[in-house]
């Protein structure tokens, strides 16, 4: 039986996304503000650059997600993003899904997801926090860097009691 306060709070969530939603659409961001935030952002460029985007919670891109690497690639030689499939079992007594790292799919995006297909790029093949990176043509650390990353101890911060 739902509650007048469930449905109170149901309908605050719907009103935020509807007003999320209309935001985004009435603000589109244009290619040549997209690349001047990412030049204010880069100083102008890096060697690496790191990103984790929500490309639905950023606006309406109006040139598309294409266009959103495609600048994001202009100011880096090397451009990565994290790619989580969550490859975790559904219960303890059961087994994880098979992780292919040609095949398994990101659960971060759009961005990532495309990012993931291109030719160019090179996933790490851990099964849950996989990163993938797609390098200028001069340098061949990333390729190594991202297939080693399977080795590297996941250290996680500990809370005080």
């Amino acid at each position: 039986m739902l509650s007048w306060s469930n449905v109170r709070f149901e309908a605050s969530q719907l009103k935020r996304k509807a007003e999320r939603a209309f935001y985004r659409l009435r603000t589109p961001i244009r290619r040549d503000e997209m690349r001047s935030a990412i030049a204010r952002l880069t100083g102008g460029g890096r060697e690496i650059l790191f990103v984790h985007a929500s490309l639905s919670s950023c606006g309406c891109f109006t040139p598309g997600p294409e266009d959103v690497l495609s600048g994001l690639r202009q100011f880096c030689e090397t451009l990565a993003f994290p790619i989580h499939p969550y490859c975790y079992p559904s219960s303890p007594e059961e087994p994880g899904p098979l992780f292919d790292p040609a095949m398994t799919p990101s659960k971060n995006g759009l961005l990532t997801e495309m990012f993931r297909k291109d030719a160019k790029s090179v996933r790490s093949i851990h099964a849950t926090h996989s990163l993938v990176a797609s390098e200028c043509w001069l340098k061949r650390s990333a390729p190594k860097t991202i297939r080693t990353t399977h080795r590297a101890v996941l250290t996680l911060p500990t809370r005080a009691l």
